[in-house]
């Protein structure tokens, strides 16, 4: 039981230090005109031996207000899942570049980035 729970402990402050990263690569087709929809690619990577369900992933639109969340999906063992997801972009949207933030997170598991994309 000691063992364990050291164990347990050792891969917990391996985490808290190191950090896990949940969202993979984000890849935006932009720059994207006023009025049509920006393109995002989104990859979420489980590297641990545990299941995580009702996992979902969002965009927030900071400069926009805008929020697009996805259907909560289970994360197996060691998988990875890839998501294409689409903006539309108002046609009164003035040029200029904007900031997405992107979260993958359940009950478990929190993650998230920034990326940025421009209007033209």
């Amino acid at each position: 039981m000691k063992k364990n729970l050291s164990v347990i402990l050792t891969a917990f402050l391996v985490l808290s230090f190191f950090g896990l990263d949940f969202l993979g690569s984000i890849h935006l087709l932009e720059p994207v005109n006023a009025g049509e929809e920006l393109e995002m690619h989104v990859n979420v990577n489980n590297g641990l031996d545990k299941k995580f369900e009702g996992v979902t992933v969002q965009a927030y639109f900071l400069d926009m207000g805008d929020i697009m969340i996805s259907r909560p999906f289970t994360l197996d063992n060691f998988e990875n899942n890839g998501f294409l997801m689409h903006m539309p972009i108002p046609a009164s949207t003035p040029k200029g570049d904007y900031t997405v933030k992107i979260i993958a997170s359940s009950e478990d598991i929190y993650d998230s980035k920034h990326v940025y994309f421009t209007v033209r």
